[in-house]
């Protein structure tokens, strides 16, 4: 067969732009059926923190089985990462928060009192 047909054959590849923007990420570490306990740690994280998620989430394997051999699944490597935007409260707070450090007179200035 020639390069074009071998090419046909071949899975498409090709080079994608992500726009996950703020994540957050959890280092999973052990066997992969014990990963439920790190994903509700990173969802009480999430919440807890004034977000939400706001995406699918991906896991990357740092370290796990090889080709030909299983591994020690006390010593894989899990990251599992969600991508996340701050809930409207949070960004509500986030503006009030920005508002009252404005420079200027709060409104505890006054003059100052002689002593």
């Amino acid at each position: 067969k020639g390069a074009a047909e071998k090419a046909k054959l071949l899975p498409e590849i090709k080079v994608e732009t992500w726009q996950a923007g703020e994540v957050a990420e959890l280092l999973h570490e052990g066997p992969y059926d014990l990963k439920c306990g790190t994903v509700d740690k990173l969802h009480n994280f999430i919440k807890a923190e004034g977000y939400e998620i706001a995406g699918e989430p991906e896991e990357e394997y740092v370290y796990g089985p090889g080709s030909f051999f299983r591994g020690n699944p006390k010593t894989y490597l899990t990251i599992v990462r969600c991508p996340v935007r701050p809930t409207p409260e949070a960004v509500a707070r986030r503006a009030k928060g920005k508002e009252e450090k404005k420079p200027g007179k709060s409104k505890h200035e006054g003059p100052e009192e002689a002593e």
